[in-house]
């Protein structure tokens, strides 16, 4: 007996601290599900906020515009330098938006810090703006003749929807040329433009109704929707000639990079042969055979990305074994095509975002904004192989930038992952409008849709 009773409680004992053991475990592993939880949704806020943001900046360049050109410079000086502020700080909440999606590790506080920041930022942003769109608002509404603007943005939204079947005829001949996924961006901007116009029409004929009936200020927002619906009715036009453009200079370059590429191989062929300097030679030689190769309807911006790349990993290759003799010469002359290459990726991937604006998320502005630093910090670059390092960088953020806005253009969804429904359906209509801020208080929008 006096040996049993103290194994017992021993027994007993252990298997209680055991359970306590567990319970603690369960209970750590619980708070670690609640931090995550809040962490993701800190994470999807801030990509909201980065949007919200970089929307109403985008919407107070405009008004700002408006402003100047009916108010004048010395009126909308105060307004100025609060844009130049919040551009100012979008810029340092995509710089940590860009370190986040980086693959350097954060810790959980860090992230948590980071994305709380943007918040800040962001929301700092719209404080800034918003009183001004008020003031003029209210400006415009008093000074306007709205009899004469609803007849002048009629004329214009005619001249716009006459430029229609010339974009279309177009377009028929650019689908001739380019394939399918590289004229996505701009396919539907013929249909688009009858909707913007459809929509200013309507906008108009009711802030007409509403000036008739004493409410001017009513009639002065419906004014306003009208002339940025007929805005960007024009640019979807402009975006095809544009595009044109664009490709016809996209070509140009890869040409140039070809031509580059064939020196490099050249050059590379001389060099002392090691496994990787072969597979680079060889992952080169096959990108610049296929960006070489007939096809009758072709996608440069997609051949170019993958010529940059197999130029950018034989470089690696050739750093770690060459001398430093004439390498400064050849990456100077790398250089040109690769600032030209860049210089064109961020301007597709701006009028891309620009054109469709809200239902493009946060990652591709982040990946254009973050290429826009990288390209502008060039000049300060006193090493030509990091100069073309940058540049290469910056034309491939780019690229990804105009990627990730084309799949949330081709692929519609809210940011945070719900379905779009509501204020959604109306932003993909007037081609990216601030619907939140544009027509807050607009009771006369519900009619617009009857």
């Amino acid at each position: 007996m006096w040996v049993v009773v103290p194994v017992l409680a021993v027994g007993v004992a252990g298997g209680a601290v055991a359970l306590a053991s567990r319970r603690r475990g369960i209970r750590r592993a619980q708070e670690r599900a609640r931090v995550t939880a809040a962490d993701t949704e800190l994470a999807q806020r801030a990509g909201v906020a980065l949007v919200r943001a970089d929307e109403r900046i985008r919407l107070a360049d405009d008004e700002l515009a408006f402003a100047i050109a009916e108010f004048g410079d010395e009126a909308t000086a105060g307004f100025a330098r609060d844009l130049q502020e919040a551009r100012s700080r979008l810029r340092e909440a995509f710089r940590l938006n860009q370190l986040l999606s980086d693959h350097a590790p954060e810790t959980e506080a860090e992230r948590r810090s980071m994305n709380e920041r943007i918040i800040q930022l962001c929301e700092s942003c719209e404080q800034l703006l918003r009183h001004h769109a008020e003031e003029f608002a209210a400006r415009r509404s008093a000074s306007q003749q709205l009899p004469e603007s609803i007849g002048r943005l009629r004329a214009e939204a005619r001249a716009a929807r006459e430029a229609i079947p010339p974009m279309e005829a177009k377009l028929a001949a650019l689908r001739e040329r380019y394939s399918d996924d590289v004229l996505a961006p701009i396919a539907t901007n013929a249909a688009q433009t009858r909707q913007l116009l459809d929509f200013a029409e309507r906008s108009l004929a009711l802030a007409e109704e509403r000036s008739t009936s004493g409410r001017s200020p009513d009639a002065a927002k419906g004014i306003q929707i009208a002339a940025e619906s007929i805005k960007r009715a024009t640019s979807l036009a402009g975006s095809v000639d544009a595009f044109e453009v664009e490709a016809l200079r996209a070509e140009t370059t890869l040409s140039a990079m070809v031509a580059d590429s064939a020196n490099d191989l050249a050059d590379a062929k001389l060099e002392s042969r090691t496994p990787e300097l072969g597979a680079a030679i060889s992952a080169l030689e096959r990108a610049v055979e296929d960006a070489s190769a007939p096809a009758e309807r072709r996608d440069p911006f997609s051949a170019l990305a993958t010529l940059r790349e197999a130029n950018t990993d034989l470089d690696r290759v050739r750093d770690g074994l060459r001398t430093a003799r004439g390498a400064a010469e050849r990456t100077r002359a790398q250089l040109v095509t690769a600032l030209d290459d860049a210089e064109r990726q961020i301007a597709l991937a701006h009028e891309l975002i620009a054109d469709h604006r809200a239902p493009i998320g946060p990652d591709a502005r982040t990946r254009l904004a973050e290429a826009q630093r990288i390209l502008e910090n060039i000049t300060e670059e006193r090493d030509p192989a990091a100069a073309l390092h940058a540049a290469r960088r910056a034309a491939a953020l780019a690229a990804e930038a105009r990627s990730i806005a084309h799949q949330d253009l081709t692929h519609p969804r809210t940011i945070g992952g719900g379905p779009s429904s509501g204020a959604g359906a109306l932003t993909g209509v007037i081609g990216g409008l601030v619907i939140g801020g544009l027509l807050d208080g607009f009771d006369g929008v519900d009619d617009l849709f009857d």
